[in-house]
């Protein structure tokens, strides 16, 4: 890991024991993370993306200390996170906010904007009493909401978008240093997203906060992004730069960089925005007939998590898990087919197929 990191993800794994059947006693062990290593680093938006259900909101509850993990360990600024000691636990989770996806949800109906967002000020005594409100106004006008009294209404009297401001300024008021954005636009509208995200990037330059953003929507994810990490079943597929995470706009994709097939097939499932590209070719090759599995592709157990839906299954995939190849500077991928292709000497540009 780097010198730079801020919060570090070492061989994490997180297990949950799940029972088989409703009036069944008879339980089964759950990955939801599986040896997971990742860093964010200082001053960095580190993008998360994956199918739903692979994983991404159990790691950022890792690195909320929300959970401990089941194996591994989880540092921040170099130490773990000190779950036995209540004072160290509290001063962490003062530097670790978050965003949540559902701003409606995520808010106390019961209570004011003032009391919502006051009350990290008086749990870790940021400021005096008297100063509190002044405080208050001072964060809501960071998120864009300085119209005057507009602390003293309740959640369901603002639109999603404010809601969602209001809930950055509860994140911002314990002065953090990581916020992690669990899918903080999937519930607005298109205009509003791009006035929050607009607004992260502007916390992110004047502040220097840290972030994980975690969505589904890669083009956003490339576009905030410095780095952004691949997941799948519990586990990191591929860690690429901004640069490596080239879309294309045909189909097939005209790629600069190599991928992991996953990557590849997330890639592909962005919409082609070109009508007539779509009836000249047909569709994109996600939406397309998919090869019957094979029975030796079934009950993989120890390797690559991806083995059965890969087109380019080989027996060395099925026998054992592929560890990161640095394919360039700062791109890792967990590839047998990668390995190879890089001990045979591959040019790191070309396309691999």
């Amino acid at each position: 890991m780097g010198s730079q990191a801020l919060c570090e993800l070492r061989g994490a794994s997180r297990y949950y024991k799940v029972r088989k059947g409703f009036f069944s006693s008879e339980v089964r062990i759950l990955k939801a993370l599986d040896k997971v290593d990742l860093e964010l680093k200082k001053g960095e938006i580190l993008g998360l993306v994956g199918e739903s259900g692979c994983g991404k909101s159990t790691l950022a509850r890792l690195v909320l200390g929300l959970e401990r993990p089941t194996k591994g360990e989880v540092l921040f600024e170099g130490r773990p996170i000190p779950f036995g000691n209540n004072e160290q636990i509290r001063a962490f989770r003062r530097r670790v906010q978050m965003v949540f996806q559902d701003p409606f949800s995520s808010l106390n109906p019961k209570k004011t904007i003032f009391q919502t967002i006051s009350q990290p000020l008086k749990i870790h005594k940021l400021v005096g009493k008297d100063e509190i409100r002044r405080e208050v106004r001072k964060l809501l006008k960071i998120s864009g909401l300085d119209t005057p009294g507009i602390e003293d209404r309740y959640p369901h009297e603002f639109s999603g978008g404010q809601r969602q401001r209001i809930c950055i300024a509860r994140a911002l008021a314990t002065r953090p240093d990581v916020i992690v954005a669990d899918e903080p636009t999937s519930a607005l509208d298109v205009s509003v997203q791009a006035q929050i995200i607009n607004l992260l990037l502007d916390l992110h330059e004047s502040k220097g906060i840290s972030c994980l953003f975690i969505s589904h929507d890669l083009p956003l994810v490339g576009f905030i992004s410095h780095r952004i990490a691949v997941m799948y079943k519990g586990n990191l597929l591929e860690i690429m730069p901004k640069r490596a995470f080239d879309l294309g706009n045909t189909d097939p994709p005209k790629r600069t960089y190599p991928h992991h097939p996953y990557t590849e097939y997330l890639l592909d499932s962005v919409p082609i925005p070109d009508p007539h590209l779509y009836q000249e070719q047909g569709p994109p090759s996600w939406l397309r007939p998919k090869t019957p599995e094979t029975e030796w592709q079934k009950g993989l157990e120890n390797g690559c998590v991806f083995a059965s839906r890969c087109p380019l299954i080989q027996q060395k995939c099925v026998d054992s898990r592929p560890a990161f190849t640095e394919l360039d500077k700062n791109h890792f991928i967990a590839c047998h087919r990668i390995e190879a292709l890089m001990g045979k000497g591959v040019d790191k540009e070309d396309e691999i197929r």
